[in-house]
């Protein structure tokens, strides 16, 4: 309505329900309920997905709505297991609150890009590029490289793939 996220076909809604988390609001009759905000989840690779799609009713805005959104895809990302994620997005202060932080376009797989092909601004996106690592992951990996340094520890972390942003190259 606005022209600021990807348009989504019935069709794509339906193949992609699982992805949505919905908030509802009742009416007065207490039977009738409408939807006031959405957020999605899409795993895109074993240690990468993206929240996408998130809107707010205009009414429900600034309520922390949209931050139980983003709360409820993230925790998903971390029961599935997944310790980065992304976006794109226009609000970047929104993101911030959460941990998310501006990334290089050109340091992360393409496979990430394969929605983009069907943006209206796929040559010239103006979004904002935005990760995360799970803060779970982050203690994961620092107990790992710690137990590295201690022959008596015979314990072995859970260990995800990683990739560096910064050179993106695998860590582990």
């Amino acid at each position: 309505e606005y022209g600021l996220m990807l348009h989504r076909s019935p069709t794509f809604l339906y193949e992609h329900v699982r992805d949505f988390y919905v908030a509802v609001e009742k009416l007065d009759d207490g039977l009738t309920e409408i939807i006031v905000g959405v957020c999605g989840l899409r795993v895109i690779w074993a240690n990468w997905a993206e929240v996408y799609a998130l809107a707010v009713t205009p009414d429900q805005r600034g309520k922390g709505l949209g931050g139980q959104l983003v709360e409820a895809a993230v925790n998903q990302a971390r029961n599935l297991g997944v310790p980065q994620l992304m976006t794109l997005t226009y609000e970047q202060k929104f993101f911030e609150k959460f941990g998310f932080e501006i990334l290089d376009r050109q340091r992360l797989p393409l496979k990430i890009w394969s929605e983009c092909i069907r943006c209206s601004k796929n040559q010239a996106c103006d979004e904002i590029l935005q990760g995360k690592i799970d803060d779970q992951f982050k203690i994961n990996l620092t107990n790992y490289l710690s137990n590295q340094n201690n022959e008596n520890n015979k314990t072995l972390p859970t260990v995800f793939p990683f990739i560096n942003y910064d050179t993106g190259e695998s860590v582990i």
